[in-house]
């Protein structure tokens, strides 16, 4: 894309059309899905460095545009393949034509000498060939080099190039390489074996995705000593039809993999809500073709769904490569994958050879912020809770009665199939067989309430100890304050009870920008007083 340099900045259009609806699932063949009752409406902006869009779908915010030729490979026949209608654009994109090889036995004429000067092939005629005598030794020669089509050649259909390959020598060729040549730059090779004296090959090598015209040469090599160099090589010019082809080149995360949110080990100092993750990508836009394509519209798509959001680039010059550094805000927490998609003139605007190609993907693995301490609890499936009786009458005071208690720890079911509360004992019975055991005290230590989980010996896991300890533990102490305890309303109080069992059951304070049971301080307006999101999903590692 080109940016006057003059003015310093270039206009981007944006259409919006409604929210997006993210899912985890993504269908094969069903590329993005789109609402068509929305029309989007049109705003135009500027790509400055540094411009934020806020849709309905996230914050989109375009970091530089830059523009680049493609190179000489990139424009090789066949580059890019035909895609499918959901294509993943890490697959390999290569060329493979099938070439052919046709070996008969000359004839005494076609044997004679050829002229040592190699003829350029014109658009309508062939390389000329005269007698030569046989001689000693390898002599290999290209020649009669001609195609299917009359010029100019379509785009997108294959036009197959024959020439034949002639040892007029005595010897046999025992391995040649073909190379093939576009404007003067090697991209291609194939070999044959075993070319005997007075044979003639015939090859056939097809060629499509070229535009414009070209300087289209067959070359040859042989590890053999030849006679005659100055033949081994048949070229021509040979004219394509300009075409605009546009295609989605790389979609490229600045992560790998990406993380669900945001995460620096610290509480946020002001307790505000959520901020949006935003995401970079570097996507990046191809036109093959060799015509110059205006006001280009491109989409991302998240899993199966259009985002809401249509970008126009003014220009996509032909042959030419152009990179968009973006951020997106956009991506749903809890997804252990999400594919980002882009659309090319999604609307199908543009007069484009080839739409086979005007989508692609790449899927990206998103890693959840586990948030887990001291490994898990051993017997997770059928856990039981000890309270004591002194814990029971300060909890009666408190207006917590057996049954809220209860329902209290039990809200941690069902999150795993592997995670249960079975049993709850109320009394002084210390038995260790118990996995929990809750008891409390009045202490001048600052917390409301603080869990210790112990090793197999019964000796406590220390700080020291937790984030590195991976095993399993036997049991766990929550210990209640009776001096802080009370001064929190009942909501709080049991929602402080849930979040040490929380603790117990292996889950350290959630230091991300989500809502969590287990946040480490309830003024936070993150704190939550009941399971999240956040939670199931670390439990769910956990178990």
């Amino acid at each position: 894309m080109k940016i006057r340099k003059k003015h310093g900045f270039a206009f981007l259009s944006v259409l919006v059309a409604g929210s997006l609806l993210c899912g985890n699932a993504a269908a094969e063949g069903i590329p993005y899905e789109a609402d068509e009752n929305k029309a989007p409406e049109t705003v135009e902006v500027s790509l400055e460095p540094g411009w934020t869009y806020e849709s309905p779908d996230g914050t989109f915010r375009i970091d530089s545009v830059t523009e680049e030729a493609l190179s000489p490979a990139e424009l090789a026949p066949g580059y890019p393949t035909s895609r499918s209608a959901a294509p993943a654009l890490s697959e390999a994109i290569g060329y493979d034509p099938e070439i052919t090889f046709e070996y008969r036995k000359a004839t005494e004429e076609e044997l004679t000498d050829t002229v040592s000067e190699i003829y350029q092939v014109s658009q309508d005629t062939a390389l000329l060939a005269e007698p030569r005598a046989a001689v000693k030794g390898l002599e290999l020669s290209l020649r009669n080099l001609s195609a299917d089509r009359k010029q100019p050649f379509p785009y997108a259909q294959e036009t197959t190039f024959k020439f034949e390959l002639v040892n007029s020598g005595s010897v046999t060729a025992k391995l040649v390489t073909i190379e093939l040549y576009i404007d003067g730059d090697i991209l291609f090779t194939s070999t044959l074996e075993d070319i005997q004296p007075g044979y003639i090959v015939t090859i056939t090598w097809p060629l499509s995705k070229i535009a414009g015209t070209h300087e289209i040469m067959f070359g040859m090599f042989c590890e053999q000593e030849e006679a005659n160099y100055d033949n081994n090589y048949v070229k021509g010019i040979f004219q394509w039809e300009d075409v605009i082809d546009l295609a989605p080149y790389s979609i490229v995360s600045e992560e790998d993999p990406l993380d669900s949110c945001y995460h620096d080990d610290t509480e946020r100092s002001d307790y505000g809500l959520p901020a949006e993750v935003s995401r970079g990508f570097i996507v990046q836009l191809a036109n093959f073709g060799t015509a110059a394509a205006q006001d280009v519209e491109f989409q991302l798509t998240h899993n199966t769904t259009a985002l809401p959001t249509i970008l126009s680039l003014p220009l996509l010059d032909a042959r030419k490569v152009t990179t968009l550094r973006m951020t997106y805000s956009g991506i749903t927490k809890y997804e252990s994958a999400c594919r980002i998609g882009l659309r090319v003139d999604p609307n199908e605007k543009l007069v484009d050879v080839d739409r086979t190609n005007n989508y692609g993907y790449e899927t990206f693995t998103v890693n959840y912020d586990t948030e887990r301490w001291a490994g898990s609890m051993a017997n997770a499936n059928a856990l039981r809770v000890q309270i004591t009786a002194d814990c029971e009458a300060f909890l009666a005071e408190q207006g917590i009665t057996r049954e809220l208690f209860e329902r209290a720890v039990k809200r941690w079911n069902g999150i795993s199939d592997n995670l249960a509360f079975v049993e709850f004992y109320w009394g002084e019975n210390k038995d260790k067989g118990y996995e929990i055991f809750v008891t409390a005290e009045s202490t001048a230590k600052l917390f409301y309430a603080n869990t210790t989980v112990y090793k197999e010996s019964g000796h406590p896991i220390n700080d020291n100890e937790l984030l590195f300890y991976s095993g399993q533990y036997p049991y766990a102490l929550i210990l209640i304050n009776k001096l802080y305890f009370s001064d929190l309303d009942k909501t709080q109080q049991l929602g402080t009870i849930m979040h040490e069992v929380g603790h117990s059951l292996g889950l350290k304070h959630a230091f991300c920008d989500d809502r969590s049971i287990v946040k480490k301080d309830l003024n936070s307006s993150l704190w939550s007083n009941s399971v999240q999101s956040h939670d199931r999903a670390n439990i769910n590692d956990i178990y």
